[in-house]
């Protein structure tokens, strides 16, 4: 995911330019080595402005200031004037406290999170903004969290409440759950015939049990028997089934902990995603890797074959993507929506019932490719009361 920022709906934010770079990326350049670069301004757009709108001179501010449960998600697209390099921010609009209302002062809690949602087969799952996990729906397998239910009823219809609080993002794959809390820590549970509760066992867990050795992780993805987890250093970590090499790239084996993907460190991935058997990677740069199975042209290079890492020939810049069994999409930084594999249901929104595939797109440029680097602890967001 991009740069990510959470406001209420009664503040604005205000991205400090003076911390904005671009640099000149080696890996496209005739030219060796890397600097970096003030670019002679920069524009700003939001993609959503139902959500927040921007200025030209970077100030955020939400849409709706008026509703107290007002709240979305934006991407804030910053590109230079002069290198054309973009920079992505996603904004999440908070619901506002109450008392705000009242006339009293508001305290903000950087605890809270973005209320989220999740849905895996029969299975659901809420993160309130307090970060409380609720689950719901089949728990054959212990995947609610919560111990089994009976046999007679292997199932809740009540939301009940699996883990108490600091839980940022939830993901529901086949029989099992993964979370991650505000602290970065991994928690798993469920089915686990293959391992994809990286616990070292094959065991099943009715209950959340943490992902040892592994820490600051910011996002998490899972397919139908493999996890994924990003750090907040752009490592890669998965395990689970392996046997479409979408665990570890050169490989088909199945891992019961946390493997490290050989991935360069150049590539900045920012999201982690997860169909099936394939897995998926946002770079701060826009683009989007893929390795596992690449039934119907699913990996969006043209190439029906190959377990390696291969790059989606998109011609813009992707900021989010989905993806489904055998199909995927990408909204990218000018609106646009990207839709490639299998279209036999009309899923990618085109008439012709086929699969299909992306035809490849040459944007190298050999002298200079420039990537703009929003800096995440240094980016100079600054919160200002609106009213």
């Amino acid at each position: 995911m991009p740069y990510e920022v959470n406001i209420l709906r009664s503040e604005m934010l205000s991205i400090d330019m003076n911390e904005i770079f671009v640099e000149r990326d080696p890996s496209f350049n005739l030219i060796t080595g890397s600097f970096k670069v003030r670019d002679n301004g920069y524009t700003f757009k939001s993609l959503d402005e139902s959500v927040a709108i921007v200025s030209n001179d970077g100030v955020v501010t939400p849409a709706d200031q008026t509703s107290a449960i007002a709240l979305g998600t934006t991407y804030i697209v910053v590109k230079g004037n002069e290198t054309g390099a973009t920079g992505i921010i996603k904004i999440n609009v908070m619901p506002m406290d109450v008392q705000f209302e009242q006339g009293e002062t508001v305290i903000r809690d950087d605890s809270k999170v973005y209320p989220y949602v999740a849905v895996g087969g029969k299975t659901m799952a809420a993160v309130t903004d307090g970060g409380v996990l609720y689950t719901w729906g089949d728990n054959t397998y212990g995947q609610l969290g919560i111990g089994l239910t009976s046999d007679a009823t292997p199932y809740s219809t009540t939301p009940t409440v699996a883990i108490n609080g600091n839980v940022k993002k939830v993901v529901v794959g086949d029989g099992f759950m993964v979370a991650v809390t505000i602290n970065g820590e991994v928690y798993a549970w469920g089915r686990n015939d293959n391992g994809q509760l990286g616990n070292s066992t094959k065991d099943n867990s009715i209950s959340p049990v943490r992902v040892e050795g592994i820490d600051n992780v910011v996002d998490i993805a899972v397919g139908l028997n493999h996890t994924l987890l990003l750090t907040n250093t752009g490592d890669i970590y998965a395990f689970g089934d392996g046997s479409n090499h979408q665990v570890i790239p050169e490989l088909t084996e199945t891992a019961l902990t946390p493997q490290k993907l050989h991935i360069k460190s150049s590539l900045e991935i920012a999201a982690v995603y997860a169909d099936n058997n394939t897995s998926y990677a946002l770079t701060r740069n826009g683009d989007i890797i893929a390795w596992g199975e690449n039934t119907s042209y699913k990996f969006g290079d043209g190439d029906y074959y190959g377990n390696g890492i291969a790059y989606a020939d998109i011609a813009e810049k992707a900021v989010t993507m989905s993806a489904s069994t055998n199909s995927v999409l990408a909204l990218s930084e000018t609106s646009h929506v990207w839709a490639w594999g299998s279209n036999n249901h009309n899923q990618l929104g085109m008439y012709l019932k086929t699969i299909i595939h992306m035809k490849l797109l040459l944007k190298i440029q050999l002298f200079q490719m420039y990537i703009m680097k929003l800096l995440k602890v240094k980016i100079g967001l600054e919160r200002c009361n609106s009213r």
